[in-house]
Formats: structure tokens, sequence, C-alpha cells
């Protein structure tokens, strides 16, 4: 049985601490910008990831987490930056623990001095399941 209703995210720090809260609908989560941008600002680096509820099974990011991460990479750029996901995947038929799966992407962006030096291509990005 289901019992997802709504996805809830999270921007933490490097501690794992939560920075602040968002609260979503069943279907997506919108990382507020502002209060993600002043906390970058303030405190270049602060932020190490969004990380949010998926349903039920899905450890992969979706199409909106990937431009998310990539817009935040770029973003914040040299600072690393990730997207978690956690998610119900099962529960154990022995124990009827639920079994929890948190999964963290990286994004890559090539170094700006690396592009340059082929700036007419675009500038390459990777998503790397980093646990």
């Amino acid at each position: 049985m289901n019992h997802f209703l709504r996805e809830t995210g999270a921007i933490i720090d490097k501690q794992r601490a939560i920075l602040h809260i968002v609260e979503g609908s069943s279907s997506m989560v919108i990382f507020p910008q502002e209060t993600s941008w002043n906390l970058h600002k303030s405190s270049p680096g602060t932020i190490h990831a969004f990380s949010h509820i998926h349903p039920d099974g899905m450890t992969m990011l979706s199409h909106e987490d990937e431009t998310t991460l990539k817009a935040w990479a770029l973003a914040t750029y040299p600072h690393p930056f990730r997207m978690i996901t956690i998610t119900h995947m099962r529960s154990d038929p022995f124990t009827k623990e639920k079994v929890i799966r948190e999964t963290c992407y990286i994004g890559l962006l090539e170094a700006k001095e690396t592009w340059l030096l082929h700036k007419e291509q675009k500038r390459k990005f990777e998503i790397i399941k980093e646990w």
C-alpha cells in the first residue's frame, strides 16, 4: 500500500543540519530560490544539498531534480552541490521493518579554466551517484 501524500524537502548543510524546510505537493518540491541564494551569499558553500522525499521506490532523480541540480551547481560553483532523494523501498517480509533508501547525487561542473580552453563547446556537466 502506498502511503505517499506529498514530497517534503529540506535545504541541508555539510553536517546534515536542516537550514530550511520546504513543503511540496504530491509530485514536486520547489526549493525557494531567494532563501537558497541568501544562504549561499551569506556563507558560500554552506548549502550541502537539497534533500527531498520521493514516491515509493523512486530513487532516481526526476527531470526537474536534474535541471535544479545543474542550475545550483552552476550558481554555487566552485562549491559542490548535491540532490538527495529519500524513498520507501519495501518492508522486510520477516521483521515488517520499513526499508528507506537515501540516495545522493552530486552535480559536477567542468572547471572554468578547462572550459575556457575549449569554450566553443558547452561547459561539461555530469551527475554522479555519490552514495
